[in-house]
């Protein structure tokens, strides 16, 4: 009552400092499951086309496009990195194709790709026709993102 307290005995510090550390180690568990929850979604979620990575499409079956759609898509990219009008682009081989990922066949390395099934195309083009020697290999999905897989 006047102004005498008791000690604090060093275990019941020790009690605080224990429960402080554990608080601590389940914020850096958490925060850690965020990050790399982050880094999935990211890597899942793909990038433009101007970068020859197939970027995320619609779920299959809604806002697919037709072949005749996604061949015109690819001839205009060859075009453009060509510097060629669209109409001197021939396709000699359009076969469909079933790719274990969404690397659509041709994965970049330190990318990191959705495994799941995704129809789509793989589509030969050549310039000046088909007895052209220089082919590019354009691998697709339905949705008409594209790769133009350069291995």
């Amino acid at each position: 009552m006047g102004g005498i307290s008791r000690p604090i005995p060093v275990e019941a510090y020790k009690i605080k400092e224990d429960i402080t550390m554990n608080k601590n180690k389940t914020l850096v568990w958490v925060l850690g499951l965020i990050l790399a929850g982050a880094i999935v979604l990211a890597g899942c979620a793909g990038l433009n086309n101007e970068d020859s990575t197939p970027t995320a499409g619609v779920p299959a079956g809604e806002g697919e496009l037709s072949e005749e759609e996604i061949i015109q898509l690819v001839k205009e990219d060859l075009a453009e990195r060509e510097g060629v009008d669209v109409d001197e682009i021939g396709h000699p081989s359009v076969e469909e194709k079933t790719w274990s990922d969404t690397s659509l066949g041709c994965p970049e390395e330190g990318m990191m790709y959705a495994e799941v099934l995704t129809p789509g195309y793989q589509i030969l083009l050549s310039i000046g026709g088909p007895a052209s020697i220089e082919q590019f290999d354009y691998r697709t999905d339905m949705m008409g993102n594209f790769v133009l897989c350069e291995q």
